[in-house]
C-alpha cells in the first residue's frame, strides 16, 4: 500500500515467458515492450518517492 493521498492504488504482477523467433532468439517485440515498462517504472519512481517524503508529516 502507498502512503501517497490522492493516488489510486494498484498492483500488477505478470508472470510471462520469452517468446523466441524460428531462429531461437528472442522475441525482439516483446523485448521492445519489456524494456519500455521497465523504463516507465524506473522514470516514475523517483517522483513517487519524492511526493511520499513531501507528504509525511515531520
Amino acid at each position: 500500500m502507498s502512503d501517497i493521498r490522492d493516488i489510486g492504488v494498484r498492483r500488477l504482477d505478470t508472470v510471462t515467458r520469452v517468446s523466441r523467433t524460428r531462429s531461437g532468439e528472442p522475441d525482439p517485440v516483446q523485448a521492445v515492450v519489456i524494456k519500455a515498462i521497465e523504463e516507465a517504472t524506473a522514470a516514475l519512481a523517483p517522483a513517487l518517492r519524492a511526493r511520499l517524503s513531501a507528504d509525511r508529516p515531520s
